[in-house]
């Protein structure tokens, strides 16, 4: 079971998708937002703009070299390792998502996004300790973060350690419950219903 997509991490950075691509829309007002694609930046925030509606697209490979150019502008911007990251982790390639999030952390050590994006990487290597470490991490910056205790509660699961993967699916269910995210709540409860 993959912990969350895509879109759902680029949803988490900055913010959510939406702030990436109504900061392009201030940063472009003539093009359409969901066109970005087609910008041609000079700053490292444009290329991770642009990369993100490349992926968006599903143009993982664009989106990773647009993220490569803004490295090479801006190597402290933390974002655009987190952007990257998400996008080798969706290539399958996680070692590369991980060095991604480090390198993230080593700029923002309180980047609550870069624990659960390195958590679900781990994850999908089977290292679970290492996954929930991380994602315990990111409840301890942000203790409202409902997808981190979603996602701990499945490397509990993946575990054995049901108990633990019960509690933190039921509090993930009534953050997400609380933050106005019925979808996400029904689909955790009805993982909840399947371990209990």
């Amino acid at each position: 079971m993959k912990l969350v997509s895509l879109s759902v991490l680029m949803a988490l950075c900055l913010g959510t998708e939406v702030t990436i691509v109504s900061q392009a829309a201030k940063a472009f007002p003539s093009q359409n937002p969901y066109q970005i694609s087609q910008i041609n930046p000079t700053t490292a925030e444009e290329f991770v703009i642009r990369g993100v509606a490349k992926a968006t697209r599903g143009d993982l490979e664009g989106a990773v070299e647009d993220f490569n150019q803004a490295v090479s502008l801006n190597p402290n911007y933390a974002t655009v390792y987190i952007s990257r990251g998400a996008a080798y982790y969706d290539l399958g390639e996680y070692q590369q998502a991980i060095a991604d999030y480090k390198q993230a952390l080593s700029l923002n050590p309180n980047y609550s996004t870069a624990y659960i994006s390195r958590g679900r990487a781990y994850g999908e290597l089977g290292e679970y300790q290492k996954a929930i470490a991380d994602y315990s991490q990111a409840i301890s910056l942000n203790p409202n973060y409902a997808m981190a205790y979603a996602n701990r509660g499945v490397a509990y699961r993946l575990l054995g350690e049901d108990e633990k993967a019960i509690a933190d699916i039921q509090k993930a269910a009534i953050l997400f419950q609380q933050q106005g995210n019925i979808g996400e709540a029904k689909q955790i409860l009805q993982f909840l219903q399947q371990i209990q």
